[in-house]
């Protein structure tokens, strides 16, 4: 009889061991999947974040050419979105303003310009806005020196990738000698001769036709440059 229970009570106990041993084995085996499992999310999660750094890296590097070329202009150029907020501009538009591009970019028209200005310009942003497209007219400007200039706007409108509406790009082209000189030969031509106005004295200082090409490039490259990868 003690015999017999001796035997059982080793024979279960083996089997015990045994289950404990197919479980551990079991739990093994699951934690090397899991392991795996998460190196390999790791591994891409690694290569999505090295992909996006390159793309940033290289939106960075087309954003900073973009600023080089803008910069190197030497009429003023601003950009906005479709709130009136300026989101970025080139060196002559600060020299023009008279403030650093930190203190222009986030701001509107308002906290620029004086209010009455500041009204006519949002004024014709507003109709660019409801009419997408090229916009160019004369105006006055105040510059930081305290002068009012004669200037003409050329501005369009500009989408994102998705062909959103995005905001507006502008240049600021000073025409206040031009107007000066033009008026001045108008004058002498009107003691000489009666004047035949044509298209060429009608559109002399405003350069539209080159400043509607270039605003194309430009707006393009900001398009470009509000891709998200």
């Amino acid at each position: 009889m003690y015999y017999y229970a001796f035997v059982t009570d080793i024979t279960e106990s083996e089997r015990m061991k045994n289950e404990l041993q197919k479980h551990r084995d079991n739990l093994e085996e699951m934690v090397r999947e899991r392991t795996n499992e998460i190196i390999a999310a790791n591994e891409k999660l690694q290569h999505e974040i090295l992909v996006r750094k390159k793309a940033e890296e290289a939106l960075l590097e087309q954003y900073n050419f973009l600023q080089r070329l803008i910069d190197s202009i030497p009429n003023p150029i601003f950009y906005k979105n479709t709130q009136g907020v300026y989101e970025g501009c080139n060196t002559a538009y600060e020299v023009f303003i008279g403030l650093p591009k930190e203190k222009i970019i986030g701001k509107k028209a308002h906290d620029i310009a004086p209010h009455n200005l500041a009204d006519a310009y949002e004024e014709m942003d507003s109709r660019l806005l409801q009419n997408p497209g090229v916009q160019v007219y004369e105006g006055t400007v105040l510059y930081a020196d305290g002068t009012r200039h004669d200037v003409v706007f050329n501005k369009a409108t500009y989408t994102n990738t998705d062909g959103v509406l995005a905001g507006i790009i502008g240049v600021v082209l000073d025409i206040t000698d031009c107007k000066r000189a033009d008026m001045f030969l108008k004058i002498q031509a009107a003691g000489t001769r009666k004047e035949k106005p044509s298209e060429q004295n009608k559109d002399s200082c405003s350069g539209r036709n080159h400043s509607e090409t270039f605003l194309q490039t430009i707006s393009h490259g900001i398009r470009n440059n509000h891709k998200v990868d």
